[in-house]
């Protein structure tokens, strides 16, 4: 909410409005509109674990890399804030330590956690706040600004020109940390490259053609990058209300990949077009195998046609999906190929193939129709699972999760719904540095018993 002042004439009329009422008991006086502005924090740091966001003693929640926590309309003030993450002991280590940020009337103050594990860092960017849909604000030109938060690639020049433009001759140039006073540009297509300064020939990022519309303002950071292709360096674009999107046509890969865990279906084909005319993407995935990444798939909605291997028709699964640019991706296939109809479930999930000294990542795909559905306890040694939170709940054939956990050893309980013992507990070891996946299938050949398996991801 903003702070309103009537103009005297208005103020007055409204004041003889009231006093003519002399008839009337006068109401209580309304309370006035708070004074307000925003409050965010953008996770900038790619080697450590989610970061956890705390202000004024309170959590506000897991702040993912590359993501951010958006406080808007919070009320003017000071807060003291802290931002760190959980290290291998379940301790928390503190990159932002009670900081006291003063937040003014209409002023935007964005706190960045930049650096490594090794050397973190972090930077507070202070902004007038971006007025839109205010009455009385005229429409305005699309704003934007320019933020470096890559450690150790050197100052990088960002080159914001017309989509078949060439690089411009005066690039907007920053160092690590640096950032642009906010500027106004026409609405319309643009396209961003990224250099090190004064390396024009160098392109480190295109982000292809991307539209800038009026009265809006974007954050153009650049970020680490980790997924197929690329250069370490990736661009996301922070909108007016703290959402962060990519690029649409951005000049990065998608990889996706295929993992048959259909009991049932011995070896299968994956098509992107009609069977019966095009050459399988995936052909003759054997149960339980997971294929190479493929980088030569378009990114945008496609969908996967599964079949027997070497068998075209019938098609056993037809599945929309979409694929993502600068993202590994992994498709799970579960379920029965041979009940009348099949009933083969399958998720397309995106890979996040960091792996750190400090958490280790448990994927997670259950894909049995024998075992129906079950709660699945990652737990100390030793430990009930009488009052725990099962880290994969209500979990059916198809449905997949993540855990990120300290590299320890834990106790693998599975139980069905009612809480009656299924599985375990088994012992099991996260080992540092290293990320695993946990599959729930049919035995080989479909039916029960249900089989767990446990190991590195592919």
């Amino acid at each position: 909410m903003k702070s309103i002042t009537l103009p005297v004439a208005i103020a007055a009329t409204l004041l003889l409005a009231a006093c003519g009422a002399d008839q009337q008991e006068a109401g209580p006086a309304p309370d006035p509109i708070p004074r307000s502005g925003d409050l965010r924090f953008f996770n900038a740091m790619g080697d450590v674990p989610d970061l956890v966001v705390i202000r004024n003693g309170s959590t506000l929640g897991a702040l993912p890399f590359g993501q951010t926590i958006a406080q808007d309309n919070a009320i003017v003030g000071r807060y003291r804030i802290d931002m760190g993450y959980l290290d291998a002991d379940n301790e928390f280590v503190a990159v932002v330590d009670q900081l006291e940020i003063e937040l003014h009337e209409d002023h935007e103050r964005t706190v960045v956690a930049t650096g490594t594990q090794a050397n973190p860092s972090f930077t507070v960017i202070e902004n007038e706040e971006f007025l839109y849909g205010v009455v009385g604000v005229p429409v305005q030109d699309p704003q934007v600004q320019f933020i470096h938060t890559v450690a150790g690639i050197g100052d990088l020049d960002f080159h914001l020109t017309a989509p078949g433009d060439p690089l411009l001759a005066t690039p907007s140039s920053l160092a690590f940390e640096g950032r642009t006073a906010i500027d106004s540009t026409p609405p319309g297509d643009y396209r961003l490259r990224v250099t090190p300064a004064g390396q024009p020939g160098t392109i480190l990022y295109d982000s292809g053609t991307f539209t800038l519309a009026s009265t809006t303002r974007t954050e153009l950071v650049a970020i680490g990058y980790f997924g197929p292709g690329g250069n370490g360096i990736r661009v996301v674009a922070i909108d007016s209300f703290g959402g962060v999107g990519a690029f649409p046509e951005e000049d990065l890969p998608a990889a996706v990949r295929f993992a048959n865990f259909a009991a049932d279906l011995p070896s299968a084909d994956v098509f992107l077009d009609d069977p019966m005319t095009t050459p399988a993407t995936f052909s003759d995935v054997a149960f339980e195998a997971v294929t190479p990444y493929d980088e030569t798939l378009a990114s945008g909605t496609t969908t996967f046609q599964i079949t027997a291997a070497m068998a075209p028709d019938p098609v056993l699964r037809s599945h929309a999906v979409n694929v993502r640019r600068g993202a590994f991706a992994t498709y799970y296939l579960g379920g029965t190929a041979t009940a009348d109809p099949p009933v083969l479930t399958g998720a397309l999930v995106v890979d996040d193939n960091r792996v750190s000294d400090l958490r280790s990542q448990v994927r997670f795909f259950q894909a049995s129709p024998a075992a129906g559905i079950v709660n699945v306890f990652l737990l100390a040694p030793g430990q009930s699972t009488v009052g725990a939170t099962p880290n994969f709940r209500s979990a059916s054939s198809g449905n997949v999760g993540i855990a990120s956990l300290a590299p320890t050893d834990y106790d693998l309980v599975i139980e069905d719904a009612q809480g009656a013992n299924l599985y375990g507990p088994e012992r099991i070891t996260l080992t540092p540095s290293v990320n695993y996946l946990l599959t729930i299938t049919d035995v080989a050949g479909g039916g029960a018993p249900f089989v767990v398996n446990f190991g590195p991801v592919p």
